[in-house]
Formats: C-alpha cells, structure tokens, sequence
C-alpha cells in the first residue's frame, strides 16, 4: 500500500511509507518500513508497554473486525507496544511485533 498521505489527507509526507499486509488462516501480519532521512530525529522515548507510545514517532494500526469493536495496535521504533479495544485502555491483546532500523528509516 503506498502512497500515504499526511494526516489531514491534503498533501504526501517528504519521505514516504511502505506497508504490506498479508494474512494466514487465523493470522493478519503487517510489514510496515518508513522511510527516514534524518533518522537522529525519530523520538522513542516510551520503553514500557502502555506507557504513552503515541507519543512516540510510530505506527498506529486500527482494526475493526465484525464483533463491532475497534483495536488499536501501536509500535514505535524500539518495537514498544501499546494497544486498545474500543474504550477498554487497559486491554492487551496477543499479538507480537518488531522493529529495526535501517540505512534511512525504520
């Protein structure tokens, strides 16, 4: 899926996203690489699980699956989780995920 656009829809961000979904009998799996040139400027303070990782540069997936809740998935560049289900911010959900960096993104 590409090309994103910013937040607001109206313009394309200076250094694109890429992102594939691919997905098994049980099983959704994203493939998500962001592109960044100045990557000395990716903010990852959060650490913790469910400590704030929105507040990070990251990657916010939302899902919403027949039995009417949505869930939020969140990862930043250290692979910090952060997740929600519907209004139950105390959910954690079972799923994994990671993170590396690279030669001009994450």
């Amino acid at each position: 899926m590409t090309p994103f656009v910013t937040i607001h829809g109206d313009a394309y961000p200076k250094a694109q996203t890429e992102a594939r979904v691919l997905w098994e009998k049980d099983t959704l799996f994203f493939g998500i690489k962001l592109f960044e040139p100045r990557m000395a400027d990716v903010k990852a303070k959060k650490s913790d699980r469910d400590s704030g990782v929105w507040e990070d540069d990251c990657i916010e997936i939302f899902l919403k699956p027949s039995d009417g809740d949505w869930h939020q998935f969140i990862v930043n560049s250290k692979g910090v989780q952060e997740d929600h289900k519907s209004e139950n911010m105390g959910w954690n959900g079972k799923w994994e995920s990671a993170a590396g960096k690279f030669d001009g993104g994450w």
